[in-house]
């Protein structure tokens, strides 16, 4: 089992990697299913394309249907996974981690999503009919009624569905097969360090793009005229800050990291957007104070862009 996901290196001082074997205790592991109906078929490229090609090199598809319902559902399931990223933790493939402290707030996000989507779904499973009617007119000679099943199979493949899971070694292995048994504890023990090692480095990395972010959207532009500066750049730092205890704290117990996370929670508790964009001496202290915790983050993550194994 190995972690997919694009972390950056730590070239400067590192977190310690403690207390691993706590990590299973720290979080609960989540798996989320998002099911949709398949809005695309291949289509056989001889007599389509006018082309001197092999079409045999050559991929051509057509879209089932053309529907707003459809899409709204796909937008949604985007933002829950946004939302997820956001507040759990990576893992593995399919995999998140939630920290204990969020588990009732990712639940309850989790079962009011789940309300949401049956109404999106009712809404697109309403017009199906409809939009059957219209693909066969504009497809014409590349209608195929095979392709749309009716209207409950189609309900049917709008999965959604969350459940808690555990990874641990199978107790009954070390009487099996007690070599096995060790390794496979070895692996796992490898696996947690890992985790727990990344989850530091995403953490650090995080608070460095915001503040980044942050900093550059206060520095003046070439002209020397203020750039345009969204509310977003202060919220979505406020909220990584606002949720780090309860996100990373417990796992990763970064001191470094937690002093930082609590200088910049100073700095926004009373931070005012709009005198961000029109006074400035206040744009310049607080370009500053994000300047010295940007420095600061530098030198503990160095992203050089490196991908996990898959």
């Amino acid at each position: 089992m190995a972690l997919a996901y694009a972390i950056p290196e730590a070239t400067a001082t590192q977190a310690p990697v403690s207390d691993i074997s706590n990590l299973a205790d720290k979080t609960v592991f989540l798996r989320v299913s998002f099911g949709l109906f398949g809005n695309s078929r291949k289509v056989d490229g001889d007599g389509i394309l006018h082309t001197d090609a092999d079409t045999a090199l050559l991929k051509v598809t057509k879209a089932l249907l053309e529907s707003q319902e459809l899409e709204a559902i796909r937008k949604a399931d985007a933002d829950m996974k946004k939302y997820l990223t956001s507040h759990c933790l990576p893992f593995d493939a399919g995999i998140r981690l939630v920290p204990v402290g969020m588990i009732g707030t990712v639940e309850a996000k989790l079962a009011e999503y789940a309300q949401e989507r049956t109404k999106l779904v009712d809404a697109f499973i309403a017009v199906y009919p409809a939009l059957c009617q219209t693909a066969a007119t504009r497809l014409r000679e590349l209608y195929k009624p095979s392709d749309y099943p009716n209207a409950d199979e189609v309900r049917s493949r709008f999965v959604f569905d969350w459940q808690y899971v555990s990874f641990s070694v199978p107790g009954h292995l070390k009487s099996i097969n007690p070599e096995i048994f060790e390794q496979q504890k070895q692996k796992s023990a490898e696996m947690f360090a890992e985790a727990q090692e990344n989850i530091v480095l995403l953490a650090r990395q995080t608070m460095l793009e915001m503040v980044s972010h942050l900093k550059e959207r206060l520095t003046p532009a070439e002209d020397g005229k203020p750039k345009i500066f969204r509310n977003t750049a202060v919220e979505n730092l406020r909220e990584f800050l606002n949720t780090y205890n309860e996100r990373f704290a417990t796992i990763t117990n970064d001191a470094e990291l937690a002093e930082l996370v609590n200088k910049g929670k100073a700095l926004l508790s009373g931070c005012n957007v709009q005198a961000l964009r029109e006074v400035d001496s206040y744009r310049d202290s607080m370009r500053s104070e994000m300047s010295a915790i940007a420095a600061q983050l530098g030198t503990m993550v160095e992203a050089k862009g490196r991908k996990f194994r898959e």
